[in-house]
């Protein structure tokens, strides 16, 4: 669908996307990778978000203009306790949402993306304008009343539903009704292809994750697994990488816990950085998640090559079939990480076949290429829902 300007020529279709956070995670990268492909295939876009952060440090260069505003909005009694603070949260709404309309009615996009559930109160306001929209679901949330609302919420504002694996679309199905749903897995660029970590028999064996220390991620399994490995294995090392504890002080206390038994030396919480550096270190990756819409950390281990031991949840099979392209595990069961821990450093044979696997069924299903493409063809058909996607 070309679109014409006033003097009868081509012109770029203007997309806005709508960020939910300026923190420089899964949800917000996979969309940073895709808007160069976007723009190569005529979409000009635009981006909002709610605070000023690194994200939006790293996506003003990849669009024609950006926006922030302070934002308040909370979709949990905790989060509205937070500073600062109900009173002021609740007051701040009417101003931010009147600055993010403002916006879209100088734009005048001829789609609108809300890349995660949390922007349904923006979609709301571009749904309310008669603008199409596309909602990016990157979760898979449990099943419940609040679940089941914000599904119902989500199938009522979107034209498209766009879900990163079959788990979520799974989840969203029931709901969808006349709203299109789309399953578009997160592709990697062609740097994560560089050449593979190399299948040397180190000294020592180093088992890495990426991630944030919460609950969700699994940390507390991660390190009860470290804590097993190193009690008999005195050349095989942890490192994890991802954001400092948030959540519940419980799980935070638990955490600071396990880190008081464990030798720094052996156990290292590096923190937040870019994790391409650190996976050239791995000799094996653990994705311990409780729960996983999709690993894009996994993703990224495998096209290094480095083996994956990873938990049977949510869109995690769908990237890794067992013992042909990685190791899937139980979740909570920090000894079966354990016990495959040992063996792949007893059989680097295992870890190189493995490793090799992984990369290939990366290149084969996780293109770029293919998200471009296929989010394409999902602003299409929002543009014209009688459209038939490409995809179909």
């Amino acid at each position: 669908m070309d679109l014409i300007d006033r003097d009868g020529r081509a012109r770029e279709r203007r997309l806005a996307v709508l960020f939910h956070e300026g923190e420089a995670q899964g949800a917000g990268i996979s969309v940073e990778r895709v808007l160069p492909g976007l723009r190569e295939r005529g979409w000009a876009p635009h981006a909002w978000f709610p605070y000023r952060g690194p994200l939006l440090e790293r996506i003003e260069p990849l669009v024609v203009s950006s926006r922030f505003r302070q934002g308040s909005f909370a979709f949990s009694a905790r989060g509205w306790l937070r500073d600062p603070g109900p009173v002021k949260r609740v007051g701040g709404l009417p101003g931010y949402f009147l600055g993010l309309r403002s916006m879209l009615a100088e734009l005048k996009p001829d789609v609108v993306h809300a890349n995660t559930l949390l922007t349904l109160p923006e979609a709301t306001v571009a749904h309310g304008m008669g603008l199409p929209v596309v909602v990016h679901m990157h979760e898979l949330p449990p099943s419940n009343r609040k679940t089941d609302l914000t599904l119902r919420w989500a199938a009522a504002v979107a034209d498209v539903v766009v879900t990163v694996s079959d788990a979520v679309d799974a989840l969203f199905a029931p709901y969808a009704a006349a709203t299109r749903a789309v399953r578009i897995y997160n592709g990697l660029p062609a740097d994560a292809f560089q050449d593979p970590v190399p299948d040397r028999a180190p000294e020592r064996l180093l088992v890495g994750t990426v991630g944030g220390v919460t609950t969700r991620k699994g940390t507390d399994v991660f390190l009860d697994a470290a804590r097993e490995v190193i009690a008999d294995c005195p050349d095989i090392d942890f490192l994890h990488v991802g954001p400092p504890a948030w959540g519940s002080a419980d799980f935070v206390e638990a955490i600071q816990r396990r880190l008081a038994t464990l030798s720094p030396d052996r156990v290292t919480m590096a923190g937040v950085q870019p994790s391409a550096g650190p996976l050239r270190t791995m000799n094996v990756f653990v994705m311990a998640s409780r729960q996983e819409p999709f690993g894009l950390a996994v993703t990224e281990a495998m096209a290094a090559g480095i083996p994956v031991i990873a938990t049977a949840v949510g869109g995690l099979p769908e990237q890794i079939e067992h013992m042909k392209s990685g190791i899937l595990v139980p979740p909570d069961d920090p000894h079966a990480i354990a016990q495959w821990v040992r063996r792949l450093h007893a059989e680097p044979e295992l870890r190189h076949r493995l490793g090799a696997a992984g990369r290939q069924r990366v290149k084969e299903l996780f293109s770029l290429e293919r998200q471009c493409d296929d989010l394409d063809a999902a602003y299409r058909h929002a543009m014209n829902p009688r459209s038939v996607s490409a995809s179909e």
